[in-house]
């Protein structure tokens, strides 16, 4: 509780700037125009580090400075919340993410005090929650602000659950060294494991004790039948191999033999079709990559916000001609659908192709899309080769150069 208690103070100063939430003045109250002390500095200090203190009653009188209460009561402290969380982990170590939404929704519907710890347990169990539901571990950094700060206080099935939102929070705030920190603190648990080896492969460190680590998790996962995460280990196993320039090809032969053999959830699916296009995309084997990109789409059109820039490069490398497809059509921006519609022109019409280029795309908006600007141009360069019409090239680049 001594983590809460602090953790409120410091918002509640740093938001009202009044002197009561301040370090120095928090640990004594005001009554009746007269400074009470509550507990001495050193106490307080004791407290916030998870220091156990004798007198509870210190710990009621914090609370209340700051209109929260504890209550014995509540789910949280019960032993059926602790075995509602282990079969809520469980579940999400097989990557079935709309049951664990599903247990969590009904676990919440458990919560019914004020209680200080079960607010801060609601409050991260709900961000969970949507990242189960939306099947993304970025989240908004004011959330995760909060959460990392009160990591330790939540119970271990939380907190494996935590890991990747943890690390993705520190790595795109460019916290190196809370990174680093963070990384040291994981133990054995193989989602703890998983984190650790991702780390070492991410930022090239400690790579002599890769394989022995992916081959420990491969005979855990493997005994389990857990094919979720055997496939999240070769994902890793692919970046590691392109690091140290091995080739892929058998372990692409393993994955794709996965991906037709056993039963994967489609996040699962979608996660890692769109590593490999965009892997097949980088040795320039586009006709792969736009097969697999396509993939993805048919499990979820929303894809083509994540897939765009690499799908229409495919397209530009291969000459393809792709058919309409309304579920994807309809996600698209305007900008975005001007572009895809282009590649549902014939590749040899180059005229057509051309004159669409020219009234369609050469607009300020979709010129400074990022990637769209080369694209565009190649495309065009592209045409103007068969169609001999320099002139239009030469004005299209002058057009452009004014955006």
């Amino acid at each position: 509780m001594g983590k809460i208690i602090e953790y409120h103070r410091n918002v509640l100063f740093a938001g009202t700037k009044d002197k009561q939430y301040a370090k120095e003045y928090f640990s004594s109250r005001l009554v009746q125009g007269e400074l009470i002390t509550i507990c001495s500095p050193t106490t307080y200090r004791k407290l916030t580090n998870d220091i156990p203190v004798k007198n509870e009653d210190i710990y009621l009188e914090l609370l209340r400075k700051l209109n929260l209460t504890y209550q014995s009561t509540s789910i949280v402290y019960k032993k059926e919340f602790t075995k509602s969380g282990m079969q809520i982990l469980e579940t999400y170590m097989y990557g079935d993410y709309d049951a664990v939404a599903s247990m969590i929704t009904h676990l919440l519907a458990t919560f019914n005090t004020n209680d200080a710890y079960e607010k801060e347990l609601a409050y991260v169990l709900r961000m969970i929650h949507e990242m189960m539901r939306v099947k993304h571990s970025i989240v908004d950094a004011t959330q995760m602000e909060c959460v990392y700060t009160l990591y330790d206080i939540y119970p271990q099935w939380i907190q494996k659950m935590l890991l990747t939102a943890i690390y993705n929070y520190l790595i795109i705030t460019h916290q190196t060294h809370k990174t680093e920190d963070f990384i040291d603190t994981l133990q054995d648990h193989p989602l703890e494991q998983v984190s650790r080896m991702y780390y070492y492969i991410d930022n090239q460190v400690h790579l002599d004790k890769v394989d022995a680590m992916y081959q420990k998790l491969m005979d855990v996962f493997t005994k389990q039948k857990n094919y979720y995460r055997l496939l999240e280990l070769k994902e890793y196993r692919l970046k590691y191999n392109n690091v140290l320039g091995i080739a892929n090809e058998a372990l692409i032969d393993e994955i794709e033999y996965m991906f037709t053999t056993y039963e994967l959830p489609n996040h699962a699916r979608k996660s890692y079709l769109y590593f490999l296009g965009k892997m097949y995309n980088r040795t320039a084997s586009y006709e792969k990559a736009k097969t697999i990109f396509e993939e993805c789409l048919r499990l979820d059109p929303n894809m083509m916000t994540y897939i765009l820039s690499y799908y229409f490069y495919c397209l530009h490398k291969t000459d393809s001609l792709i058919q309409v497809d309304p579920m994807v059509y309809d996600k698209l921006s305007e900008q975005q659908r001007a572009i895809y519609t282009y590649f549902t022109l014939d590749p040899k019409d180059y005229g057509k192709r051309e004159d669409y280029i020219l009234k369609e795309l050469s607009c300020p908006k979709i010129m400074k899309m990022e990637y769209m600007h080369d694209l565009v141009l190649k495309e065009l360069r592209k045409n103007v080769r068969m169609t001999k019409h320099y002139v239009k090239l030469e004005q299209f680049l002058s057009k452009i150069d004014e955006f």
